[in-house]
């Protein structure tokens, strides 16, 4: 699965970094849209958790490519999200969704959905993560 995941990559362009998942801080974002934010569950909770643009374009560059393992062992997974769509040179448009605990998957055009993780993010986000 790994070595799948890893030629996809490779074969889209996007750059490979020597940290423990591929980051995509080589992408120049075009644009981004958020076009919805909500909860898994209805309640307070979430009722804090939106982002703009630029907080999205900042996680997008961040984030490194995980896999469902790493985020189960790492991060929260919590009910609060934001999602949009993004275009990116050579990609074309792709959708994003982006979660409180510093995780999110970036869906792209072949239908591809990669698992995104960031660390650093949660803690920006207010939200915190396993392994602080």
């Amino acid at each position: 699965m790994h070595r799948l995941t890893l030629w996809a990559i490779l074969l889209m362009g996007l750059p490979i970094s020597s940290d423990a998942g591929q980051q995509f801080s080589g992408i120049t974002v075009r644009s981004v849209t958020v076009a919805e934010r909500g909860a898994d569950e209805a309640g307070s909770f979430c009722e804090d958790f939106e982002l703009k643009p630029a907080e999205v374009t900042s996680f997008l560059r961040k984030a490194r490519i995980v896999d469902a393992r790493t985020i189960h062992d790492n991060y929260d997974r919590l009910p609060c999200y934001v999602r949009g769509k993004a275009n990116w040179p050579k990609h074309g448009e792709v959708a994003w969704e982006i979660r409180a605990g510093g995780t999110g998957t970036l869906k792209l055009r072949n239908g591809q959905t990669l698992l995104l993780g960031c660390r650093q993010c949660a803690d920006q986000f207010g939200k915190g993560n396993k392994s602080r």
